[in-house]
């Protein structure tokens, strides 16, 4: 898999230091908000790769929810979650008809959830699969600081795009 770091310009240098080995692409503009990193990523890569992950950069883990044999859910923290959770995502069945995939967030209470699979969620963020030529013609609003990706995800349903969301 291909790995990109997408920084703000005047983190570049830092970025280099700390992940030396890493491909990174520096925004052409500083200071800009969130937004606007999803807006320029999202055009350099639509036509040139059906689907692809955007991950911000305060991820710290995945959770595996199983329950066991008492009924009773239980958190696991071990292994290669990002790896399954992104492979689950990605296997899933119809995901072609899909725009946008992405996963619940942690909030403690993922536990006591009964279903697997929310489909037309617009609280999709923050780990997101988007399907190329599913999210054709909608754009992340660059200048947004705040809500950018909820508006992206709200203009895909209104023209009748699908989103997913995965525990």
């Amino acid at each position: 898999a291909l790995v990109v770091a997408v920084v703000s310009p005047e983190e570049e240098a830092e970025y280099r230091r700390c992940w030396p080995g890493s491909l990174l692409l520096a925004l052409p503009q500083a200071g800009r908000p969130v937004g606007y990193a999803r807006h320029v990523l999202k055009r350099a890569l639509q036509w040139r790769t059906p689907f692809f992950w955007m991950c911000d950069d305060n991820l710290s883990t995945f959770v595996r929810i199983e329950r066991g044999s008492d009924g009773l859910a239980r958190r696991h923290t071990q292994g290669p979650l990002f790896r399954e959770a992104f492979m689950h995502v990605q296997r899933r069945e119809g995901i072609s008809s899909i725009a946008l995939a992405g996963f619940l967030r942690s909030n403690g209470t993922e536990t006591s959830k009964t279903y697997t699979e929310v489909l037309d969620n617009v609280k999709v963020y923050k780990c997101c699969l988007l399907n190329s030529l599913q999210c054709a013609g909608v754009e992340y609003v660059a200048p947004l600081a705040n809500f950018e990706d909820v508006a992206f995800n709200r203009e895909l349903l209104l023209r009748g795009r699908r989103l997913l969301k995965v525990q």
